[in-house]
């Protein structure tokens, strides 16, 4: 593959990310535990929410769509309550690169947090978050496994506002 890349950056001149991913096994899975980076890029930048997308990481194809979902999430997530009162928490569960959940920090709300399993695309949501000037307290994102993260939370910590955004095969 490496001895290729010169010609295919030849035939793709415009590509600015290549990698390459095994599979070791024979089943229905988009990625095999093992990415190869073969160019110097090592994320692809997007238009939407100051978002890079790594090797494993997920995103919306079309930026367009992509932004006005998430701005459709915070809207609908900084609803106040039938009391009147506002939400303070958000989870944003299975984030990938954090997309509604920076939405929903950047729409002034006080407090979320992202949750993926993907090291890559948590620090992809990480570095967005810093860019965007937010703080930690406003938007943190943790690399684990957002059901058992989810499940492991006291009561207390509940949210008052859930975004689940579940891989193809679904939330465990």
């Amino acid at each position: 593959i490496r001895k290729a890349l010169r010609h295919r950056r030849k035939l793709l001149p415009r590509a600015l990310d290549v990698t390459a991913n095994t599979h070791p096994t024979n089943e229905a899975n988009f990625e095999g535990p093992d990415g190869i980076i073969l160019a110097r890029a090592r994320t692809l930048p997007l238009t939407v929410e100051g978002l890079e997308l790594g090797p494993r990481s997920f995103a919306q194809t079309n930026a367009r769509v992509a932004s006005a979902l998430y701005e459709q999430a915070a809207l609908w997530a900084s609803q106040p309550f039938t009391d009147g009162r506002l939400p303070e928490s958000l989870w944003d569960l299975y984030c990938g690169v954090g997309g509604f959940a920076l939405a929903c920090a950047r729409a002034w709300f006080p407090r979320v947090t992202g949750v993926e399993v993907s090291s890559g695309a948590i620090s992809s949501a990480i570095s967005a978050a810093r860019h965007a000037g937010l703080s930690r307290s406003a938007a943190s994102f943790i690399a684990d496994d957002a059901t058992a993260w989810a499940r492991a939370q006291s009561p207390e910590d509940v949210p008052d506002v859930l975004v689940v955004n579940q891989t193809r095969r679904g939330i465990g």
